[in-house]
């Protein structure tokens, strides 16, 4: 009985995990600005939807996209 249960309770908690719920009025996107000291100065924009970080440093910009992690956990 317990594993019925408890197949049902992970289902609901990875569905409220998905990115569908960005669809539905989330912000996608998030900025950070971080200040390295001696006027280095880096900024980071996250893009849930795209699964990618754009970083900006002295005029460069990079865009990094996710990666899974080494543990295997997605």
């Amino acid at each position: 009985m317990w594993k019925p249960a408890a197949v049902a309770t992970i289902s609901l908690i990875a569905a409220g995990c998905s990115t569908d719920r960005l669809a539905a009025g989330r912000r996608s996107t998030a900025t950070a600005t971080y200040d390295c000291g001696h006027d280095h100065v880096v900024s980071a924009r996250f893009n849930n939807r795209a699964d990618t970080l754009t970083l900006a440093v002295a005029g460069h910009v990079v865009r990094l996209r996710q990666q899974r992690a080494a543990s295997g956990i997605w």
